[in-house]
């Protein structure tokens, strides 16, 4: 896992987790852009008193050599909402499918080919108008790739945007034989 240092002079952000296969793991920004840039689903992950809570959540991204910023365009209300706003830790996850291996082995070779990459940080509401309308442009990019220009100035009071920054972050790939990441 590699531990960066900003062009601040910001401390290197935490180690992520360790993971069990450390043959498939990654964390090096272009990867971990890739991944983002290739997802179409992601999936946050909150607590609050209620418990944890995992939804599934349409997004845009911003990576930085100190970070990476999550954007997600959502209601300004509920339990999302109220968790991201009371400051607690926050994860965020992507993964993509690219098919089944071992089919015609024993079900003990059964496996999935994927790539994923899973961050952790904290979420806040986004408040500064700049701000606003770069995160709203990430996610109309995302989903559909010069379109986030037309996205007004200011953007309009009624849309909520909210921020996860991440601060650690890893990736891990199972890929079929032969197979190169995208991002090399």
């Amino acid at each position: 896992m590699e531990n960066l240092s900003s062009a601040s002079g910001q401390p290197a952000r935490p180690e992520p987790p360790a993971v069990r296969r450390s043959d498939r793991a990654f964390a090096d920004p272009a990867g971990v852009a890739d991944v983002l840039r290739r997802g179409e689903v992601g999936h946050l992950g909150l607590t609050d008193a209620a418990g944890p809570y995992v939804v599934p959540v349409s997004y845009g991204f911003v990576a930085r050599d100190d970070g990476i910023t999550i954007y997600l365009h959502g209601a300004g209300e509920g339990r999302k909402a109220a968790a991201i706003a009371a400051g607690l830790p926050v994860c965020f996850e992507v993964a993509i499918r690219h098919g089944l291996h071992g089919l015609d082995a024993t079900v003990c070779d059964l496996g999935v080919d994927y790539e994923s990459v899973i961050g952790f940080g904290r979420g806040r509401l986004v408040t500064d108008p700049a701000e606003r309308r770069a995160g709203l442009v990430a996610v109309v990019d995302h989903y559909q790739p010069g379109r986030g220009q037309e996205t007004p100035d200011p953007a309009p009071d009624r849309v909520t945007l909210l921020a996860l920054d991440l601060t650690t972050w890893s990736g891990k790939r199972c890929l079929p034989p032969g197979a190169v990441p995208a991002a090399e």
